[in-house]
């Protein structure tokens, strides 16, 4: 069965030229997770570094009928999703709950946003529609909504070797006037490669813009090595372009590199990623041309 529309269009290449390299974020990041035989999974997430600190705790739980979601993260923002699966002949049942920020002391309503989505799955096809209600603030007592969107989206396969996607979030209608963003997205598989491309617009009050362009090719270009480039043009005319690898140097020993033009700006990275029996460490550093070298260690822990 066809999978979720970010999952589809180039996610190998945009994983490998992202995951365990340096984000910025923080230098340090510790990660612990447990996992017990009937399905209940536990996740703490902490990133510490100068300029601010990142939490949350994650609490799961998932069978062959349905999944469950809690997350709380350092801000008290709390978020429940739900998925009822094969409710009927493909089709899944989803429903999503997040409260407001504990620091906003004028919100006194119960759920910021309250989604319900349905998802719909074949061999060859795959569509998802999901409805936003963002509600107002002082509606304690009573519900009131003072804002809606929609998400949709659309995957199928054109050819054995080709699939096609269209996603569209954010879509509102105020008056006549429609708002929305659009991606669309193909994929080219044979064997071990992948070229994946997107074209990202939106339409803001009834008006269409183009927003960026991007291509990507992943490839296992054997059983120890990966490769991948990813190229993005925006509407300003920017260029962004990635290179990046990844080496099996043995079973327990991964390690990455990641060259990125930005601007006309060089930037460097590297990541090596050692498992030891239920821990994983990350080292990473990151250096940009004519800029200071930035270092950052990963430690998950599994229970």
């Amino acid at each position: 069965m066809l999978g979720a529309f970010k999952d589809l269009f180039g996610k190998k290449a945009t994983d490998l030229n992202k995951k365990e390299f340096y984000d910025g974020k923080g230098p340090y990041v510790y990660k612990l997770t447990s996992k017990t035989a009937d399905g209940v999974s536990f996740e703490g997430n902490l990133k510490s570094g100068a300029d601010a600190v990142a939490s949350d705790i994650n609490l799961n739980f998932k069978d062959k009928e349905m999944e469950v979601k809690n997350k709380l993260d350092h801000k008290s923002v709390f978020t429940v999703e739900s998925n009822m699966f094969s409710v009927a002949d493909g089709i899944d049942a989803g429903l999503k709950f997040v409260t407001p920020e504990a620091a906003a002391s004028d919100n006194t309503a119960l759920f910021e946003t309250v989604s319900g989505s349905t998802t719909y799955k074949a061999k060859d096809l795959s569509a998802k529609g999901e409805l936003v209600l963002k509600f107002d603030k002082d509606s304690t007592i009573c519900p009131n909504f003072k804002d809606w969107s929609a998400n949709a989206e659309l995957c199928a396969k054109v050819m054995d070797d080709i699939t096609a996607g269209l996603s569209i979030t954010g879509l509102s209608l105020k008056g006549t006037a429609v708002s929305g963003g659009c991606d669309l997205g193909g994929i080219y598989k044979c064997g071990d490669l992948e070229l994946a491309g997107h074209f990202v617009g939106n339409l803001t009050d009834n008006v269409p813009a183009p927003d960026k362009l991007s291509a990507s090719v992943w490839n296992q270009a054997t059983k120890e090595t990966a490769v991948a480039c990813e190229f993005e043009l925006n509407k300003d005319s920017d260029v962004t372009i990635k290179l990046g690898s990844q080496f099996k140097m043995t079973d327990l020993s991964t390690f990455k590199t990641k060259l990125t033009l930005a601007k006309s700006k060089p930037s460097l990275d590297f990541a090596w990623i050692h498992k030891f029996e239920g821990k994983t460490l990350t080292l990473n550093h990151n250096f940009v041309d004519g800029g200071n070298s930035k270092f950052g260690i990963g430690l998950t822990i599994d229970a």
